[in-house]
């Protein structure tokens, strides 16, 4: 609950998705990015773990994960992940926790190499949304409902 506001125009994007037809809210999980011994991404600049929001929607059948890491302190600007499951058998919480590693390893840039592998072509980052210059951190209502209706496009 303490790292849930760093996520809140994610959350509200999600939100709107679940809203959209055809499309419903499995799994939430805030997760603190590990510990790696020599690198210093799993924390943000005032010491605070750094954090990576997942969820799990299923549209249409087809299940899907989100996933959002926060960039807060401006180290890194990285999209939306968009995860296509890859069999009923899927093992997201492995998955994700080799992505965790392998996106501190590289420094905070999603692990193209490993997603591929993984996902084949059923992986996309989606850009974020821009905030109004005068409020960098405030989203409307209007630019998160379009970044639900990308994802949710991207999802087809």
């Amino acid at each position: 609950h303490l790292y849930a506001d760093k996520f809140e125009a994610f959350n509200a994007m999600v939100l709107q998705l679940v809203g959209m037809s055809g499309c419903r809210h499995i799994h939430r999980e805030i997760r603190k990015l590990p510990t790696i011994d020599g690198y210093s991404k799993h924390l943000l600049d005032d010491g605070n773990p750094r954090c990576l929001a997942f969820h799990r929607i299923k549209k249409d059948g087809q299940e899907f994960a989100l996933i959002e890491v926060d960039t807060s302190d401006n180290k890194n600007k990285l999209s939306t992940l968009l995860l296509k499951q890859q069999d009923v058998l899927f093992d997201w919480e492995r998955t994700i926790r080799e992505l965790e590693i392998r996106l501190l390893k590289s420094s905070l840039v999603w692990p193209s190499k490993f997603l591929k592998k993984i996902f084949g072509s059923g992986f996309k980052r989606v850009s974020h949304p821009k905030s109004p210059s005068e409020s960098k951190s405030l989203l409307d209502q209007e630019t998160i409902l379009r970044w639900a209706e990308r994802v949710c496009g991207d999802m087809d």
